[in-house]
């Protein structure tokens, strides 16, 4: 017998953020990446709704955060909603990926996902945008150590 070439199917995955503003970031990228990406012709659901999506849970957090009364209930439910839409964009892509195992992993890596890093100097009064990563983990040199 002859060893068989084992293929294995690259899985589309969502690391989503916990953080609504985190969450908002990544759905960017994600629409970024995929914005003109020629694997992805026809996106499922279209990235305008992902957009809106996003657009409206960026007021709901605002209104949360000025403590609208009913504002936590609404913010909670267009977070549901964007993470919906942001799973059937991951059904999307493993469809499309799904088609060609060799470009598989390419493939679901253009479409964005990656990891925003911030960082502060400043006890957490502003933040700086590090360079995104496709990993959980990143480096940021030059920072002071913390008190």
């Amino acid at each position: 017998m002859s060893p068989t070439k084992q293929t294995h199917r690259p899985i589309a995955v969502l690391l989503l953020p916990k953080t609504v503003p985190a969450l908002i970031t990544y759905a960017q990228s994600v629409v970024t990446a995929m914005t003109g990406n020629p694997s992805f012709p026809s996106p499922v659901p279209a990235l305008a709704l992902v957009t809106a999506g996003m657009t409206a849970l960026h007021d709901a957090e605002s209104a949360a955060l000025a403590r609208t009364k009913g504002a936590v209930a609404a913010r909670n439910d267009k977070r549901l909603a964007l993470v919906t839409l942001l799973q059937e964009v991951r059904n999307y892509v493993q469809s499309v990926a799904d088609t060609d195992l060799e470009t598989a992993a390419t493939v679901i890596q253009s479409a964005g996902g990656a990891y925003e890093w911030q960082y502060s100097t400043d006890g957490g009064k502003t933040w700086v945008m590090a360079p995104s990563t496709l990993q959980a983990k990143t480096t940021v040199t030059g920072l002071p150590p913390a008190p």
